[in-house]
């Protein structure tokens, strides 16, 4: 691979690897990309990507989860704390986590099926889900917009940035839920050190070398030494810590794990559960406010259901089950994910092998770029890459949220383990939105473009740091009054 092809990569990772199925004639057939050193076998094939996921003995996503905590900084010493045991066998297939299990497993598997089952409906010890949503929520409220970048402020009407609505929203909220306040008291500036993360986390993926990824590491720094010094603190302050977060630190604390790796942990908890879900809201929010008809069409079927969920005792876990029957907010939610995910799967082969016809020697990275299948035109419809927000709707909707070209959670054992809980955040949040404001883009401008040139670990952002300036109505004088009374 030369170094056009190379640079190429780095700099538009989504033509690149389009170019290389093109190059092959479309027919989706696999392909080598060697990139700074780094070579990797890419499927662009759906029925493909199922085998390899059906093949957990061979292709390894431990192998990833290793090599990624690695790159954040974890100590060798750790390392093998988290993934060594005299009962390693369990490491070569992640779907065999039991819970009846756990002490026959390596520590890093343990947290794992406690993240899972801490975000899963109805099994979290603390009702983590509710937790966090109704964190998230409170930002929806006129008045607790003040940490919204506004342009214009009156009494029902103002212009926000979508872009910071939904980080901040999401950000101070799922922070607060899983940390407690302790957190962002401790550091303040937190959410802009992990947004900026995020922006370069790409680089540890393909190991980027300094100094071009200089900037990720100095942001990883910084989020870890927040969080280290969250953890030294004396365990009253942090009380209203999520169940998850308690027994996350108890269990690597009984294992003497370093507090700074501890850290790096929850890092990767705070980035997982932070990062996606805002952005698939900015989108979300901002197709529906380009179209009043859509927006009409999404107000009148929640209606209904938002009505129960302000008249009653529900929570916002009930209000999600209740918007699941609201076909038009789930074709546009499918489409959006589709339309706007680069979530990829990424594989390292345990032993030397054949698959769909390729000799692959052991330790090869093969990596599933799921937009590949997300675009295919024989499955979605010509105009693939475009949004139509009824794409999901009727008789197709079963189809195509069940094809094999339509992962956007990954797929096998590395299947995301925040799904649920994330959908739900997303439908409750942009169906309060929705259903409390007319919405429209300020001055009618369109929105940006989607940020396809630079690899992204799930959902897209707009491209070049562009931003969505949302005109924020109040849909009545009962809202204005509801709220000045609190």
């Amino acid at each position: 691979m030369n170094l056009g092809h190379t640079i190429a990569f780095l700099t538009d990772y989504g033509s690149t690897i389009t170019n290389g199925r093109m190059y092959f004639g479309n027919s989706r057939r696999p392909f080598f990309f060697n990139s700074s050193g780094v070579k990797a076998l890419f499927i662009t094939s759906a029925s493909d990507a199922a085998q390899l996921h059906r093949d957990a003995a061979t292709f390894k996503h431990y192998e990833f989860l290793k090599s990624l905590i690695s790159a954040m900084g974890v100590s060798k010493v750790s390392t093998a704390k988290l993934w060594d045991t005299p009962h390693s066998a369990a490491l070569h297939n992640l779907s065999d986590v039991k819970p009846q299990q756990e002490s026959q497993e390596a520590l890093a598997l343990r947290l794992l099926t406690m993240l899972r089952k801490e975000l899963a409906p109805g099994s979290s010890e603390d009702d983590l889900p509710n937790k966090v949503m109704r964190a998230n929520l409170e930002y929806i409220d006129w008045n607790s917009m003040h940490c919204i970048d506004r342009l214009t402020n009156g009494d029902n009407d103002r212009v926000v940035s979508l872009t910071a609505w939904t980080r901040r929203s999401f950000g101070f909220g799922v922070s607060r839920a899983l940390f407690g306040e302790a957190l962002l008291n401790l550091e303040p500036n937190l959410l802009d050190s992990l947004f900026d993360f995020d922006d370069k986390s790409w680089m540890l993926v393909f190991e980027i070398p300094r100094p071009w990824s200089n900037k990720v590491f100095r942001k990883i720094g910084e989020v870890k030494a927040a969080l280290k010094r969250y953890f030294e603190l004396p365990q009253q302050e942090r009380a209203d810590a999520s169940c998850l977060v308690k027994k996350m630190e108890a269990d690597m604390r009984n294992e003497d794990i370093d507090l700074a790796d501890i850290a790096v942990y929850g890092l990767v908890v705070l980035w997982g559960s932070t990062t996606n879900v805002w952005k698939v809201c900015f989108w979300l929010l901002g197709y529906v406010a380009r179209d009043v008809e859509l927006q009409k069409k999404i107000k009148d079927e929640i209606d209904p259901t938002l009505a129960a969920y302000e008249n009653t005792q529900l929570s916002p876990s009930d209000l999600s089950s209740g918007l699941q029957k609201c076909p038009q907010l789930l074709s546009v939610y499918h489409e959006v994910m589709r339309l706007t995910s680069f979530s990829g799967s990424i594989r390292h082969s345990s032993r030397a092998t054949n698959f769909v016809g390729y000799d692959i020697a052991a330790g090869t990275k093969v990596v599933i770029p799921y937009r590949e299948m997300f675009m295919d035109k024989d499955v979605f419809g010509l105009n693939a890459d475009t949004f139509q927000w009824n794409r999901f709707l009727g008789s197709k909707r079963r189809a195509l949220t069940r094809s094999q070209s339509y992962r956007p959670f990954g797929g096998g054992v590395g299947l995301c383990p925040g799904r649920f809980i994330s959908q739900s955040e997303i439908l409750t949040f942009v169906s309060r939105v929705i259903g409390k404001y007319d919405l429209r883009c300020h001055e009618g401008r369109d929105l940006p473009a989607v940020e396809t040139k630079k690899l992204s670990l799930g959902i897209m952002g707009p491209a070049n740091g562009e931003d969505v300036m949302l005109s924020v109505r109040r849909r009545s004088s009962q809202d204005a009054e509801a709220e000045q009374a609190q």
